[in-house]
C-alpha cells in the first residue's frame, strides 16, 4: 500500500503538465509542433510539401533549446513575465527570418545543413552557461548542469521502458487480435514518445530557483562511482596509448596519421568531462587524488595537443582545408585556450569550457572566417592551381584537355569537384565555367554532376579509393515492386547469366529452346531460338554508360532498364533487373553479370 501511495495522482500529473507549459510555453509549442511535423514526414506526400515540413521540423528543433535558454536566463535575472515574452517574440522573428533563408532542399545542401547543426549545438551549449554568466560562484553552474545531465539520463531510461512496453502491446494487438498495424506506426510511436513524453520529463526537471543552487553541495554517490571507476580508467587508458604512440613518432620520426586526432579529442573530452564531474569534491578532505588529477590532467594535454596540431596541419598541407579539418583545428585551438587557462590561472573557473566551445561553434558557423568560407576558399585555390598546372585555363575558362592528365591530378580534381558541388553547389565553380555549362548541370542528378564536369574537362571521374590502372565498379539495378505494361508477347523468361563467363543459359519454351548468353568479349547480350540461325544482339557499352549517367539513385525505373531487340523471325524484349561489371573510361567497360526478364514474340 505504501508503494501505491507514492504513485502520482492524475491531478498531480495534470498540474505538472500545466506547470511545464506555463514556464516553457514556447519550448512546449516547439516540441508539439516538431513532433507533428516529424510524424507527418513519415507519411507519403508531395515532394514540395515534404521540403516545407523538413524545414519546419528543423526550426522547431532549434526553438526548443533557444527558448529554454531564454527562460532560464530571464529567471536568473529576475525578469518579469512581460520582459521575457518580449525577448521570446524577438527570437520568434529571428527564427522566421532564418526559415525563409533556408533553401528548399536544405538537407541536400551541405553548407546550410551543416550550419544548422552548428546552430543547434551552440544553442544547447547556451542552456548550460547563459543563466550563470554573472557572479563568482561556480557551484550553482555545476549543480544546474549536473541536474540537467541526470534528468536527461532519467528521461532516456523512462523513454526506453515506455517505448518497449507500448511496442510489445502494439505487436500483440496486431498478432493476437488481427489489427492491421502498419509498419510506420512503430516509428511514429517512437517519435511521439521522444517528442512529447521525453521532452516533458526533461523540462519538468529543470531547476527553478537558480540563485539558490550556489549554496547546494549535493553530490550523488553513483556519479562519483561512475566518474572514479569508469571515466578515469578510460582517461588513463587513452593517455597510455597516446603517449606510447607519441614515443613511436619521436623514435621513427614519422608524421602522425590523421586518425590520431580522433583519439586525442576523445581523450580530451572524457578527461574534461571527468574533471567537471569531480569539481565540487576537489576541496574536500580525503580527496587529494582529485586535486592531483586537476593539477596534472591539463599538463598531460600539452604534448597531445601538439601532436594533434601537427597531425591536422599535415593533412591541411596535403589536401587543403575542409569543414571537418577546420572543426578539428578549431577544437585544437579551443583546447589550447583551456589548457593555458587552467595551467596558469588561479581561479580555474569551469564555466570557461562551455563558453569557449560555444564561441568557437558560432564563429565557425558564419562569416568570412567560418568553416564554410575558409574551406571553400582553400579548395577553390587548390582546384585553380591544378587547372593552371595542367594548362586547362584559356582566358580564365576551363577548356577540354588535349592530352591525358596525370592520374594523381585527375584524382585530386575529381575529389575537389565532388566536395565543392556537394557542399557548396555547382555555382561554386562558376569562375572557371560558362553559364551555359552550369545551367546544363541543373538537369543532372546531384552525385553525377562532378562526373559530368570531369567529362567536360576530358577525363573519366576518378574515385578517391581508385588506384592507377584499376577499374571502377558498375552496379545498376531496377526498382523493386515497379510495374510495366506489356502485351503481344508469347513467352516470359526470368534469367540470370551463368557464373561461368560466356556460358549459354538454355530455357525450353514450348517445343523450342531459347539460348541466352552474355558475350563478355564483345560486351553484348545475345538471344537465339533453336532452329533459327538468327541471333539477336544487344550491344551493352553505350546503354550501360548512359544508365550510369542517368541514374539518380541506386534503383532505376523499369523503362530505363528495358530494351527491344527486333529480329526477322522473332522479337525479344529484355528488362534488366541488375547489371554489374567494371569500367576504365568512357568507352571501356566490362559486364560480368546480368539478370532480368526476357519476353519472346514470334512472328
Amino acid at each position: 500500500m505504501s508503494i501505491l501511495t507514492r504513485l502520482p495522482s492524475s491531478e498531480y500529473l495534470y498540474n505538472s503538465v500545466i506547470s511545464i507549459f506555463k514556464r516553457f510555453p514556447f519550448a512546449s509549442l516547439c516540441a508539439l509542433f516538431g513532433t507533428a511535423m516529424a510524424i507527418n514526414l513519415t507519411q507519403s506526400g508531395d515532394i514540395a510539401g515534404e521540403m516545407i515540413k523538413q524545414k519546419l521540423l528543423m526550426i522547431s528543433a532549434l526553438g526548443l533549446p533557444l527558448f529554454i535558454a531564454l527562460t532560464v536566463f530571464g529567471e536568473s535575472r529576475n525578469w518579469d513575465i512581460q520582459r521575457i515574452l518580449l525577448v521570446k517574440f524577438a527570437a520568434v522573428i529571428v527564427m522566421v527570418i532564418y526559415y525563409f533563408s533556408l533553401p528548399e532542399q536544405v538537407i541536400e545542401t551541405g553548407v546550410h545543413f551543416l550550419r544548422y547543426w552548428l546552430f543547434l549545438l551552440g544553442l544547447h551549449l547556451l542552456v548550460a552557461f547563459l543563466p550563470f554568466l554573472r557572479g563568482k560562484e561556480t557551484g550553482g553552474f555545476w549543480q544546474f548542469n549536473k541536474t540537467l545531465f541526470m534528468r536527461a539520463l532519467l528521461a532516456a531510461l523512462f523513454t526506453g521502458v515506455l517505448y518497449v512496453g507500448l511496442l510489445i502491446a502494439l505487436a500483440a494487438a496486431d498478432n493476437l487480435f488481427g489489427m492491421d498495424v502498419k509498419e510506420e506506426r512503430y516509428f511514429q510511436l517512437w517519435i511521439l514518445i521522444v517528442g512529447i513524453f521525453t521532452t516533458g520529463i526533461f523540462l519538468a526537471g529543470i531547476p527553478k530557483k537558480l540563485n539558490d543552487l550556489n549554496g547546494s553541495i549535493e553530490y550523488p554517490k553513483g556519479l562519483k562511482i561512475f566518474t572514479q571507476y569508469i571515466l578515469l580508467p578510460l582517461v588513463t587508458l587513452y593517455f597510455v596509448i597516446l603517449i606510447a604512440y607519441e614515443g613511436k613518432i619521436i623514435a621513427t620520426w614519422n608524421w602522425p596519421i590523421g586518425w590520431v586526432s580522433h583519439l586525442v579529442l576523445w581523450y580530451s573530452v572524457v578527461g574534461i568531462f571527468s574533471m567537471l564531474m569531480l569539481h565540487p569534491m576537489r576541496q574536500q578532505k580525503g580527496n587529494l587524488w582529485i586535486q592531483g588529477f586537476y593539477k596534472w590532467f591539463f599538463r598531460t594535454l600539452i604534448p597531445l595537443v601538439v601532436m594533434l596540431v601537427l597531425a591536422i596541419l599535415r593533412r591541411i598541407s596535403d589536401y587543403g582545408i575542409t569543414e571537418n579539418r577546420y572543426f578539428v583545428l578549431g577544437l585544437a585551438a579551443g583546447l589550447i585556450i583551456v589548457v593555458v587557462y587552467f595551467i596558469f590561472s588561479r581561479k580555474r573557473d569551469i564555466r570557461i569550457i562551455p563558453i569557449v566551445l560555444c564561441c568557437l561553434v558560432f564563429l565557425s558557423a558564419f562569416g568570412p572566417w567560418s568553416a564554410f568560407s575558409v574551406s571553400k576558399s582553400s579548395q577553390l585555390s587548390r582546384l585553380g592551381n591544378l587547372f593552371t598546372q595542367n594548362n586547362l585555363l584559356i582566358d580564365g575558362r576551363v577548356q577540354k584537355s588535349s592530352e591525358e592528365l596525370p592520374f594523381e591530378d585527375r584524382q585530386d580534381i575529381s575529389s575537389i569537384l565532388n566536395y565543392l558541388m556537394t557542399v557548396h553547389g555547382p555555382e561554386s565553380i562558376s569562375p572557371w565555367f560558362t553559364d551555359s555549362a552550369l545551367v546544363a548541370l541543373d538537369s543532372i542528378p546531384g552525385y553525377k554532376k562532378p562526373m559530368e564536369v570531369t567529362d567536360f574537362i576530358g577525363f573519366e571521374y576518378v574515385t578517391r579509393w581508385q588506384k592507377e590502372g584499376e577499374s571502377s565498379y558498375i552496379s545498376l539495378s531496377k526498382e523493386i515492386g515497379s510495374s510495366f505494361a506489356l502485351e503481344d508477347y508469347d513467352f516470359l523468361i526470368d534469367f540470370k547469366t551463368p557464373a561461368i563467363l560466356d556460358s549459354v543459359l538454355a530455357v525450353e519454351i514450348g517445343e523450342e529452346t531459347c539460348s541466352i548468353r552474355l558475350d563478355t568479349i564483345q560486351v553484348q547480350f545475345e538471344v537465339s531460338l533453336s532452329g533459327d540461325s538468327n541471333i539477336l544482339k544487344l550491344p551493352l557499352t553505350k546503354p550501360v554508360l548512359e544508365l550510369m549517367i542517368a541514374a539518380d539513385k541506386d534503383a532505376l525505373p523499369p523503362g530505363k532498364m528495358t530494351f527491344i531487340m527486333p529480329g526477322d523471325n522473332f522479337n525479344a524484349l529484355v528488362i534488366f533487373n541488375d547489371i554489374s561489371g567494371s569500367y576504365w573510361g568512357r568507352d571501356s567497360i566490362k559486364v560480368n553479370s546480368l539478370s532480368g526478364t526476357l519476353l519472346i514474340q514470334k512472328h
